[in-house]
């Protein structure tokens, strides 16, 4: 699809941009920040973008490298190997000291590359850190002009530039220092890091499977005491929570969804347990409302693994053990083996990979080139890279500790404060 921007008020060339969603299209087209920037980007003038997608079988209007900037929208960690490949395809080189002024600029934007881009530093140009800073795009000149946009966009906030920040490391492993080279500032962005976690309420949705439309009334219950969920900020107290299975009851709703996460900071085997047995009394609540069990349809308890991410109160925090999680998810299963109940849960080995490139510094470019040469052996990709990617995932940090997305926000005092308001160090 081709979007043109506003109308040109100069005679200069027409910048060219590829937004590129690197997932399918089902998935990018449904996602409402993808679709924000699409409308953002087309609103500059003297521009024309487009969008592609991962595994995109249509003909493109034009290929990647005709472009002048290529920028990727990132919303999961589970992307980024997807960008490697979206360059591959289009046989673009990889590691962005190697593209020459005639390659197209490549960016990235979206809620992982505002918290922590780092992983993918050795691949990108910039990094878009916030909307006002696409605004820069004006700055660009075609024919490409790669170095002198770069030098002009180092003024403007919000713009990340990745080779100019120089990272050098301890003996431990953790980051010593960051500097900033060429008159790059410290921090990128002196504004705090926006909030890019969703919104967590209850919410009625439609959904249509197999032709036949049916209601589900979804609520996210976070956790399965309120002491869990005071501390994630989930505003739901059990009455709270009744209410809106009330109201579900009372309305033409025959599905119900609710969303808990698993391996929260300080969850005990009690907190897990709460999870069945508020599941258990919500059903029963609903029976004596409708007293037709068959008007209730399903109740699907969905469990989500809790990744700390950069940028939050729990990023000193490790990831809980993906032992531990496999034997919580199976309690669970086994205490909600009834008619009409069915538990489900994100791949466990999964989120371990999410949790391990959340929080890796620029190092990871390596561990990523081999999940590209292994065609996503991602355990094979591990044994091979040289660190331990548990050093990322399962390590509790220090609060002096440097993080390899210190240097793009302020804001982190705000968050030790928090932290140890909660009691977590």
């Amino acid at each position: 699809m081709l979007a043109r921007g506003g109308m040109s008020s100069t005679n200069r060339p027409t910048t060219t941009v590829a937004l590129a969603y690197p997932n399918p299209a089902l998935v990018g087209m449904a996602d409402p920040g993808f679709e924000a920037l699409i409308a953002r980007v087309a609103a500059l003038p003297d521009l024309i973008c487009e969008r592609f997608f991962l595994r995109d079988e249509r003909p493109p209007d034009r290929r990647l490298f005709e472009f002048d900037i290529l920028a990727f929208f990132l919303s999961s960690e589970g992307d980024f190997l997807n960008v490697l490949q979206f360059l591959q395809k289009d046989d673009l080189p990889l590691l962005a000291h190697e593209r020459q002024e005639d390659w197209p600029l490549v960016a990235l934007a979206g809620p992982c590359a505002i918290r922590n881009p780092e992983p993918l530093a050795a691949f990108v140009d910039l990094v878009f850190l916030d909307d006002e800073s696409w605004n820069t795009l004006r700055l660009f000149r075609p024919p490409r002009r790669k170095e002198g946009f770069l030098e002009r966009a180092l003024e403007s906030p919000g713009i990340y530039i990745p080779r100019l920040y120089k990272v050098t490391y301890q003996e431990d492993g953790t980051i010593a220092l960051v500097v900033g080279e060429g008159g790059a500032p410290l921090p990128v962005n002196r504004s705090t890091v926006p909030r890019s976690t969703p919104t967590l309420q209850s919410e009625e949705v439609e959904r249509v499977s197999s032709n036949v439309k049916r209601r589900t009334v979804a609520v996210e219950v976070g956790a399965g005491t309120e002491r869990l969920r005071r501390m994630i900020g989930v505003h739901l107290d059990e009455q709270g929570l009744f209410d809106t299975v009330d109201q579900s009851v009372s309305s033409e709703a025959t599905h119900l969804r609710l969303s808990f996460w698993i391996g929260l900071p300080t969850e005990t085997d009690d907190d897990v347990q709460a999870i069945p047995e508020l599941t258990k009394r919500i059903k029963h609540r609903i029976l004596q409302s409708r007293r037709d069990e068959r008007r209730l349809g399903e109740i699907v308890v969905s469990l989500r693994t809790f990744i700390p991410r950069a940028w939050t109160v729990f990023q000193w925090i490790p990831m809980a053990e993906v032992a531990v999680l496999e034997e919580r998810v199976k309690g669970i299963e086994r205490a909600l083996r009834f008619q009409g109940i069915r538990v489900g849960h994100d791949v466990l080995k999964w989120a371990y990979l999410q949790a391990v490139l959340a929080r890796a510094d620029r190092r990871a470019s390596v561990l990523l080139c081999s999940a590209l040469a292994g065609s996503g052996d991602w355990k094979r990709a591990f044994r091979e890279w040289f660190l331990n990617p548990d050093f990322f995932a399962l390590r509790k940090r220090p609060l002096n500790e440097v993080f390899p997305w210190d240097h793009l926000w302020t804001g982190k005092d705000h968050l030790v404060e928090r932290y140890r308001g909660l009691g977590l160090g």
